[in-house]
Parts: structure tokens; sequence; C-alpha cells
């Protein structure tokens, strides 16, 4: 067992899929933690410690978000490793992630890394032969600009010298604004390709318009909102407005053309923008 340990983030996860999650990390590492977010079945989750050795949980009262609850994982852990492995809910780790992550440590001057990264593979829309048969022909480590947290191996000394993950985010653009800080800081951010995630974002479904695959991750209007909110901090705190428009754009057309409850789904958006706009970094 490596010298590493693990925090899983959860709110309201689906117990079967959050045991498989488990089961596909926890031999692995030193001591796992599931940071919960006020989950309604927190009896469940708990119960789970009843099954798995080396499993604890850290209990939240109220959906703090994943950028708040995912710096209460590293701060509860960071005395024990110099580095963290951070996993959403519904991700299963592959078999031997951990030794490959250190043996990639091994070869590279570890000061100037500021997390290492999975391939990820998106279970939903494509079969996990396919993605594997395209990730072949990819170099088995490379510098990456925004990878997502799940999965990740994080540097603690680089994420206190960012000052963590921004909670004022909540969710949705937390990586990429802590994977641009981390950049900002002089850290490289490296995908290792022999770690490869299986992993969901959303519920996605594939929409062909003229040929051209579109993907729409259905997320509900409460994510609507943050997406189209973080879009503008973002732009705000590190330049690129016209980006954060295109942006929200894109999650209008895709919410109205392809998604469910429309209406409800737009006024968050058009809320997110709004509140996005008279935010002050």
């Amino acid at each position: 067992m490596a010298d590493i340990s693990a925090a899983i983030i959860t709110f309201n996860p689906n117990i079967k899929i959050l045991e498989k999650n488990i089961s596909s990390v926890i031999e692995q590492v030193k001591e796992l933690v599931i940071v919960d977010n006020g989950s309604d079945n927190i009896s469940s989750i708990i119960e789970l410690t009843e099954i798995f050795i080396g499993l604890s949980i850290l209990p939240i009262n109220e959906n703090i978000g994943i950028a708040a609850a995912t710096n209460k994982g590293i701060e509860y852990l960071k005395n024990q490793n110099d580095w963290v492995l951070v996993l959403d809910q519904d991700s299963f780790f592959p078999v031997n992630g951990i030794d490959n992550y250190l043996t990639t440590l091994n070869t590279l001057s570890n000061n100037q890394i500021g997390l290492l990264s999975p391939v990820y593979i998106e279970r939903q829309c494509i079969n996990e032969a396919e993605q594997l048969t395209n990730i072949e022909t990819v170099s088995m480590l490379k510098i990456v600009q925004f990878p997502i947290s799940s999965g990740s191996l994080i540097n603690i000394l680089a994420w206190k010298l960012v000052e963590g993950y921004d909670e004022n985010l909540f969710i949705d653009r937390v990586d990429d604004d802590y994977d641009l800080r981390l950049r900002e800081r002089g850290f490289q951010l490296i995908e290792v390709g022999s770690v490869r995630l299986n992993h969901m974002i959303g519920n996605i479904i594939i929409k062909k318009i003229l040929g051209v695959e579109i993907k729409v991750y259905n997320h509900n209007a409460f994510r609507k909102y943050y997406q189209s909110r973080n879009n503008i901090i973002f732009a705000k705190k590190h330049g690129g407005m016209l980006n954060s428009c295109v942006r929200n754009t894109i999650l209008i057309l895709k919410t109205i053309f392809f998604e469910q409850r429309k209406m409800e789904k737009i006024k968050s958006i058009y809320e997110g923008i709004k509140d996005g706009i008279q935010y002050n970094v």
C-alpha cells in the first residue's frame, strides 16, 4: 500500500456507485476519507465504514460546495502526506493508479509539479475499449492546461501556496481556476497516460447536427446557475471576457435546443449571468 491518502467528495451519492468508487481505490491508499456535503442519505454513507476498513467520514451539515469540501478533505489529510488523491463520488480509479503516479513522481522533479492528472474516460457516451484505443497514441506523460480535479494527485505544498480552491466559486470552473493559479505560480500539471479514470460528467447525450457531434450534459438548473455565473467570474479574475460570453451563449443554445425544463434552466442561467456581472473580484 502506497503512503498516499485520498478524499472522496460526496453530495447525495448513489450508494452502489459510491461503493464501487471506494472499492477501486481503498486498497491503494493509506487512508480514505469521505467529505460529505450535507447529503440526505448520510446514514447510508456512514454505514459504509462497517464494510471498508480504513474508511472515515468527515460530515458537513450543509452543502458548502465542491471547492470548500475539497479544501476540507486536503486539510484533514495534509499532515500525513505530501500528496493527496481527490475523487468525485462517481469516479472509478484504476488498479495500480497510485503506483503509476508514484513511478511518475520518481522520474520527475517534484518541486515543479502542481498535480498529476489521469486520462479520463466518459463512460456514458462511448465504450471504454474505443477510448482506450484512442489513448494508445497519446504520450504517456504530457503537460496539460486544464485537467479536471477528480482522480488528480494534488501537491499539498502547491495547494498551500495558491491558497487552495476558490470556495466562492462553489462548483463549476473550480478546477479551471485552481489549474490556472497553479500555472501562474510556475507549477506544471502533468497528465499521466497510464492512469485512466472512469468518470461521469453530467448526464451526457450526443446530438448530431450536419455530421458534427455535440455533447449535451443535461445539468439541472442549480448547476446552470453556477456555470453561467462562474464563466463571468473566471473572466474577471483571469481575463477572457469574450470567451465567457461565448461559453454562456453555447450554454443557452444547448439548453434551448436539446434539454428538458428549458424555462427553469434559462431563468437560472440569467440569474447566474446577472450575479456574475455584479460579483466583485
